[in-house]
Formats: structure tokens, sequence, C-alpha cells
């Protein structure tokens, strides 16, 4: 569900509330060990989300910011049994959060050279106990980061398009940045990530 409101031909605001799953499924394993549940459920994510989009500048500018929040409830755990066998299943355990902000705008400089950028600042942790059989304590308690998730993500592209001069050139100059993120629960983070990169693709 979505509202928006447009005050000016230049100007929109936003609100969207959404919701998904994942399908859940039956667990082969069930009946090797009365531990193992005969089948897992869907998890669910209810997403908030909050934004403007506008022009301005004659539209030599345009502006997207956004503000989210998404819980995840129900997470799909894959957990294994006792040794010698370790059989493998899946059950719905432990919560998460996920919230930010997403900032993206496009600026005309001049006629051959345009500039664009985006960051999305996130805080992303499991807001419940989630289990694991291997893990210290059996499993990863509320707080901890989520995998692959970066709190700073950055993107700046500075393009140049000669349209009017023979055989059309163009080249763009790019930079990528992400701050550190643990690529597994309860590891510690990977550093941060920074490329810049020129390329002339005409």
């Amino acid at each position: 569900m979505t509202i928006t409101a447009r005050p000016t031909k230049d100007f929109m605001a936003y609100a969207t509330y959404s919701e998904g799953y994942r399908v859940g499924g039956i667990n082969p394993n069930a009946g090797l060990l009365p531990t193992i549940p005969a089948k897992y459920n869907s998890d669910r994510v209810k997403n908030y989300e909050m934004g403007v989009k506008f022009h301005a500048l004659d539209n030599r500018l345009y502006v997207e910011a956004t503000v989210f929040n998404i819980d995840w409830k129900g997470i799909q755990a894959r957990l294994f049994g006792p040794a010698p066998s370790y059989y493998s299943y899946v059950s719905n355990a432990g919560s998460a959060n996920i919230s930010g902000v997403e900032l993206a705008a496009t600026a005309q400089l001049a006629r051959f050279a345009s500039f664009s950028t985006s960051a999305t600042l996130q805080d992303a942790r499991l807001t419940a106990f989630l289990p694991d059989t291997f893990a210290v304590g059996g499993g990863y308690a509320s707080g901890s980061v989520l995998p692959g998730s970066s709190r700073w993500s950055v993107a700046n592209n500075l393009k140049f398009e000669f349209a009017d001069a023979a055989l059309k050139p163009s080249f763009e100059v790019a930079h990528r940045y992400l701050s550190s993120a643990p690529v597994a629960l309860a590891t510690p983070p990977r550093a941060a990530i920074s490329t810049s990169s020129i390329c002339a693709p005409g």
C-alpha cells in the first residue's frame, strides 16, 4: 500500500507499507530424529518506508531521500542434529530489524557533464536469539549484526558525454565505498572496501 502527495509538479512525498515472505517447506530428514520438525513455516518481512522525490534548479538537480524500517520474523534457520549423523533441518526461530536512510541525487553540471551520488546508512541486527547448532552458546544473541550488512554504502559517478563531437566519445569516473561488515554472524567484520575506476565506453 502506498500513499502519495504532490504539492507541486516537481515534488512528491510518499509512504509505503508492504509485506513479503519466503514459502515454508518440508524437512526431508523428519522422522530420523524425534527433535526434527516435519515442516517449517514461511518467514515474513514487514516494510515501512517514507520518502520524497523532487526536481530543482530548472530540472538540473534530481533528489530522492528515503527512510525505511524492515521487521523480519520467524527466520528460516538451518540447524543440525547431534553427532554422528548431524542430520540437517530447517526451523523458524529468531527475528531481525533493518532500518536506515537512503539518499540519491543526480546533478547536470553542464550539457556534457553529470554527477550522481547515492549513500545508505543502515543498522541491521537480530532482535531475538537465533539458534545455531555449531555456534558458541548454541546460537547468536539479540543485537548481533547481520552478515554482509555494511553500515555505510556510498557510490559516486562523474560522467562526460560529448554527443556533438566526432565518434561521440564519453567516459566515466566511478567510486564505491562499503564500510566493514561481518561475513557471518558473530565473526569479526571484514575490512571496509573502497574502489575507484575510470572507463571510456564511447
